[in-house]
Formats: structure tokens, C-alpha cells, sequence
């Protein structure tokens, strides 16, 4: 489920599954407002009103709203494979790593030529998924020309 205020207009948003299966306007207070506000999982403000009878797995707070492709994003299908590297494929100008990844997520690609001293450089902080596949070429002629390289992928 997930809260919002626009302007005022606070409204809850529930979804399953990542698809939106209704919402109902003013169930959370003002969040704008400036003043601090209880938030219950699993309970009400009287402590035993309207107790949750099944379980809680995974709760976040974002900073903001999330859009419904956002919250499709946060899914990973039931037979979606882990995270892995697929492929890395080297040329003398390039080099091209692909990987599992689902729709809606976001990538950081980093690079460094010691482990031991690990300085990241960022090289990419907002690739976007191109679906089942994502991959990310560098041809920097510099980088490439490291008698070490290490790349790192991680997910923003």
C-alpha cells in the first residue's frame, strides 16, 4: 500500500502484485503539514484495533510518492533469475557487459583499477533497464588501456 498527499489530498493506494487494486481518498493524515504523525504496522492507535492476521515481509519509506511504474518496478517475478552477469564481451575499443534485470530498475556502473585501494568512479549512475537484459558498453580508451580494470553494477 502506499500514501500520498498532492496538494493536500491525501490517499492511499493499494496494489498487488504491483498492479493498483483500489485507493481510497483522505486515510492518512495532512503528511505536509510540518507536525510529527504515528504511523502502525500490523495494529491501530488503540493497540488492538483492527489486528493484522497474516504477515508483514518487506516495508520501505521513500522520501516521495512512487509512480505505479516505480512500484511495478520494485517486483521481481517469482521465476526471475537472481542478479548475475551474463556476458562481458572485450574488444580492443570496448567493452560490453550485460546482465539478468527487470523492467523499471535503475543501474550504477562503476569502475576502479585496485581492489586493495578501492577508489569507485562513477561512470554511470542512472541506466535504465532495457528489460529481461541490460547492458552497459565502455569505450573509453583510457580505462581500457589499464593493465587492471574492475567494473562493479549494482542497483540504484
Amino acid at each position: 500500500m502506499t500514501g500520498l498527499d498532492v496538494n493536500g489530498e491525501s490517499e492511499a493506494r493499494v496494489y498487488v502484485n504491483g498492479v493498483e487494486v483500489g485507493d481510497s481518498p483522505q486515510i492518512f493524515p495532512e503528511m505536509d503539514d510540518g507536525s510529527e504523525w504515528n504511523t502502525y504496522l500490523g495494529t491501530g492507535e488503540a493497540g488492538n484495533a483492527h489486528l493484522l492476521t497474516g504477515a508483514l515481509d518487506d516495508v520501505r519509506v521513500y522520501q516521495g510518492a512512487l509512480t505505479a511504474e516505480e512500484i511495478q518496478g520494485l517486483l521481481t517475478p517469482p521465476n526471475a533469475a537472481p542478479f548475475e552477469i551474463t556476458q562481458v564481451t572485450k574488444t580492443e575499443t570496448e567493452v560490453t557487459f550485460e546482465w539478468n534485470s527487470g523492467p523499471g530498475r535503475v543501474y550504477a556502473i562503476e569502475f576502479t583499477t585496485d581492489l586493495a585501494n578501492a577508489a569507485w568512479i562513477e561512470l554511470d549512475d542512472g541506466l535504465e533497464s532495457d528489460g529481461d537484459v541490460t547492458s552497459f558498453t565502455d569505450d573509453d580508451p583510457e580505462r581500457l588501456g589499464s593493465p587492471e580494470a574492475y567494473y562493479r553494477v549494482r542497483e540504484n
